[in-house]
This record gives structure tokens, C-alpha cells and sequence, in this order.
């Protein structure tokens, strides 16, 4: 078998098809990245200030501990009780709710759990960049 060297053409073809097996690869590692696929729990229970950066909620789980009366409670985009409604929750006295928003809802700001009435125990779950 004998040797040729490549034209400049076949070098630029190959280093092209190399740039793009990188680009590949490095999308394929960002879509996979652990850190933006798995959620985490964020523990509730007397309201506030859940998640403070921009990510997604993937669901929840909160039971009204009481066993007495009711509990009310608003999840928010944002860092008060001012921001906008992402979800609202209303349990009856000893009811436990849980949700999974498949691929999730945005939050733009963080996540605020306005708690208006009552007593919860529970937690978001919720996907940001660490």
C-alpha cells in the first residue's frame, strides 16, 4: 500500500468532520448534564424563599399537619409574597397533595412559597444549575 499525502481539501474535510464530532459531543454532554436533569427536594413547611436563581419546578408533595384545619398555600416566580402565581394548593384538614409537572414550569427569578393559611410539612421539587 503506498502513501499520498492529502490535499488540502481531504485535511479541511477531516478537521471539519472533527470540529463537528466536538460540537456533537458537547451538546450530547450539556442534554445528559446530571446537574440540569435531576431534580432536588427543597424542604417547605412555615413558607418562604424556596429557590433563590432561575429553574423549573417539576412537582411537589405537602400535607396540612394539623389534622384541625384547612392550609393554604401559593407557590411564586420570584422572592415574596408579590411574585407571579405558579401554583395554588388548598388542603383539607390531615389532606396530602403531590404533583409532577413532567418536564416542569419555569421560574425566571426563584421560587416562593407564600403560605396563607395553615400548617404544611412537604417539599418542591425543583431543577437549577448548581
Amino acid at each position: 500500500m503506498s502513501r499520498r499525502e492529502l490535499t488540502a481539501g481531504e485535511v479541511e474535510a477531516l478537521l471539519a468532520g472533527a470540529r463537528a464530532a466536538d460540537e456533537l459531543n458537547a451538546r450530547l454532554r450539556s442534554a445528559f448534564d446530571p446537574d440540569l436533569l435531576a431534580c432536588r427536594p427543597v424542604e417547605i413547611g412555615a413558607g418562604g424563599l424556596a429557590v433563590d436563581k432561575p429553574g423549573v419546578l417539576r412537582g411537589f408533595s405537602v400535607w396540612e399537619t394539623s389534622g384541625a384545619a384547612r392550609a393554604e398555600m401559593v407557590l411564586r416566580d420570584g422572592f415574596s409574597d408579590t411574585g407571579q402565581i405558579v401554583a395554588v394548593l388548598s388542603l383539607a384538614p390531615g389532606e396530602s397533595q403531590r404533583d409532577w409537572f413532567g418536564d416542569g414550569i419555569a421560574v425566571s427569578t426563584g421560587l416562593y412559597v407564600d403560605l396563607v393559611a395553615g400548617d404544611v410539612a412537604g417539599a418542591v421539587w425543583v431543577r437549577t444549575r448548581q
